[in-house]
């Protein structure tokens, strides 16, 4: 074993232990460029925009999912279980996916090693400690279900008539599919604070980036490997066996 993945590792272990002295559940996030900061889709991909165009842009989104999806969605469907809907099928929101699943941020990090350019960047682990996050947005260590918030989404991010969170808040919600069960998902809500989780004044605290070393690579393979994580147990839909089937046997 490569002493530059034994480095990497420790470092894991270490904001593990020191998280766990504190919290019952560690969150981590996976990202194939160390230089991404942490954004939801809803404000990554629209970079350059105004507050107030992405304000707008989240407004059509949702009532766009509602009202075309109406015939594939429940009749009943609450604000938060459609916006989790609307994540869950990449429609850009302001939910930034976790995992309390090591193994899980590590294959997102490293999957797409192919395109990962050695002279640009490197994959890295994000580690965040949940409770802190919510001790330093709310006063509160618990880690939130939609029923234990104060406010909806709908009127908070939707329409605007109750006010939003100001900061970051780390959320669970039901599995209510096999994806959100195979990568043991969380999720934190970006508050009305546009910067990132990352550079947020209340809660960067919260966040520790750990970069992957490309040397280390070969050893994450090796790792997923034993591991069992690959493309079918992290997204567990026939597409995604199809790719499996072409990675294990090697065909372009």
């Amino acid at each position: 074993m490569g002493r530059s993945w034994q480095r990497f590792m420790v470092q894991v272990q270490n904001e593990m232990a020191r998280i766990s002295s504190r919290s019952d559940i560690i969150f981590f996030r996976g990202q194939s460029n160390s230089r991404w900061d942490l954004l939801p889709s809803l404000l990554f991909r629209t970079q350059g925009r105004s507050f107030q165009e992405i304000a707008d842009l989240e407004k059509m989104c949702y009532y766009d999912f509602r009202t075309e999806g109406g015939s594939l969605l429940r009749p009943d469907i609450g604000d938060w279980e459609l916006l989790f809907e609307m994540q869950h099928h990449g429609v850009p929101t302001r939910l930034l996916d976790w995992s309390e699943s090591f193994a899980t941020a590590l294959f997102f990090a490293v999957h797409k090693r192919s395109s990962i350019d050695p002279g640009a960047l490197r994959p890295c682990i994000w580690i965040a400690d949940p409770s802190r996050i919510n001790e330093l947005s709310t006063g509160d260590k618990v880690i939130f279900t939609p029923s234990d918030l104060s406010f909806t989404y709908h009127k908070s991010f939707v329409d605007k008539s109750d006010p939003p969170p100001e900061n970051p808040i780390a959320m669970m919600f039901p599995r209510v599919n096999p994806r959100m069960v195979a990568q043991k998902a969380f999720f934190v809500l970006q508050g009305r604070d546009p910067h990132p989780m990352n550079l947020n004044a209340t809660v960067r605290n919260a966040f520790v980036k750990i970069e992957i070393p490309m040397n280390a690579l070969d050893e994450a393979e090796q790792f997923l490997d034993l591991a069992g994580v690959d493309e079918f147990t992290v997204f567990p839909d026939l597409d995604h066996l199809a790719m499996h089937i072409r990675t294990r046997h090697r065909i372009n």
